[in-house]
């Protein structure tokens, strides 16, 4: 899949930005240059991508994408922290976690987000997947 092909599933204009030749090629340039290992690495996106199952995918990207602001290293670190709280399965953690392992999350702090936002997030996502399935399905169920 190319990084056009991902946009054309998520951009409702993407048939119209696709008629201007030069923006096409800016987007497979950019795809490519960054849809590296060794970009990968480094970068928040490498959280998500330490996990097979789509479901812990979507919340490891989710959440490491709600506090990628800052330091790419402490961001990761951060990520890969919050990960391990959740026993290194969020799908699982978010569908199946009891009060007494959400409280364990409270030490959970990257700059303003702190353990509060991570359980609080939590519960919107055990929500939104009591409701729609999976996060993938909301946001598919919307935008696809």
């Amino acid at each position: 899949m190319t990084g056009v092909t991902v946009l054309k599933l998520v951009d409702p204009i993407y048939t119209i930005l696709m008629e201007f030749e030069p923006l096409r090629e800016l987007l497979e340039t950019l795809y490519d240059r960054y849809n590296r290992t060794e970009f990968i690495a480094p970068d928040p996106i490498s959280v998500p991508h330490r996990f097979e199952g789509r479901e812990d995918r979507e919340i490891a990207g989710f959440l490491s994408a709600t506090i990628a602001w800052g330091n790419r290293r402490a961001i990761v670190g951060n990520a890969c922290r919050m990960m391990s709280y959740m026993d290194n399965a969020p799908a699982d953690f978010v569908k199946n976690a009891s009060e007494e392992e959400l409280r364990k999350l409270t030490v959970c702090v990257h700059r303003t987000f702190n353990g509060e936002d991570l359980i609080a997030y939590v519960r919107a996502l055990r929500s939104l997947f009591r409701r729609y399935g999976s996060l993938g399905e909301f946001f598919e169920g919307r935008y696809a």
